[in-house]
């Protein structure tokens, strides 16, 4: 089409989903039936049998189907950020447990230096 001079209008149906009529008023630009437009595979997979429905059916069923993907897209994003907050949450305790650790050794570090300092002290005032 670009080669033509032709900028397409790209709508990400997922994004901005027609609506029914709107599916209607396209497939009526197209000069094409609903089962033209219909992907069989997905059609299946939402049982969806085109030789049982008629073209108002049909179409209604593309609609809701789009929908329908878009709710389970919108709970897999849901549950993606979900894992990751635990991801962070599981990297936060790990890297506290680090910190504390390290605090442990320093704090048992600097009791020792202050014990040997004291006995150096005492050494010193003694011996």
């Amino acid at each position: 089409m670009r080669d033509n001079g032709v900028e397409p209008e790209i709508v990400e149906y997922l994004n901005t989903p027609y609506t029914a009529a709107q599916l209607k008023t396209l497939l009526g630009q197209l000069k094409i039936p609903a089962r033209a437009l219909l992907r069989k595979k997905e059609a299946a997979e939402a049982g969806i049998d085109p030789a049982k429905l008629s073209d108002e059916q049909l179409i209604a069923a593309m609609a809701v189907v789009v929908e329908q993907v878009r709710a389970v897209m919108a709970a897999a994003t849901v549950a993606l950020a979900i894992a990751v907050v635990i991801a962070l949450v599981a990297a936060l305790i790990a890297l506290w447990e680090v910190i504390a650790a390290l605090a442990g050794a320093l704090a048992l570090e600097a009791a020792a230096a202050a014990g040997i300092a004291l006995l150096r002290l005492l050494m010193g005032r003694f011996g």
